[in-house]
């Protein structure tokens, strides 16, 4: 999509001006279905408000915890049914070998290894769960 600029002038023009209000009102429209989609789906129990899928340079943001970790790989499996978890070792760049070693050790409760934020952004942002914004 092409930004395009516009001085305040231009929303007196009557043609510019219904143009630019039927604009901002399919945008509007796109992001209430955006929401109203987000709310009735199912995210496997996953309460999308907790801090850990807000941007990673929010400061409110946090990690999450073990249980979140395992919904969000289960819930990727699920969408990915061909998937294993070596398929999302593969994905993260990190080695498959020992069973999945190290996704494990973010999945087990009695050990002390939490997934990184770099992983977990990728983790979260391809089972659908955030969205990267990129600011410039």
């Amino acid at each position: 999509m092409k930004l395009e600029y516009y001085s305040i002038e231009k929303l007196d023009d009557p043609v510019f001006s219904d143009l630019f209000e039927k604009r901002k009102k399919d945008l509007e429209d796109a992001a209430h279905r955006h929401v109203r989609h987000v709310l009735i789906c199912n995210h496997k129990g996953i309460d999308l408000s907790l801090p850990c899928f807000l941007q990673p340079d929010d400061p409110a943001f946090a990690m999450p915890d073990k249980v979140i970790v395992a919904k969000t790989i289960e819930l990727l499996l699920e969408l990915n049914p061909d998937w294993t978890k070596d398929n999302i070792s593969k994905m993260l760049g990190i080695s498959t070998t020992g069973s999945n070693r190290l996704i494990n050790y973010w999945l087990k409760a009695d050990n002390g290894r939490d997934i990184n934020k770099s992983n977990w952004v990728v983790l979260a942002t391809k089972a659908g769960l955030m969205q990267l914004v990129v600011a410039k």
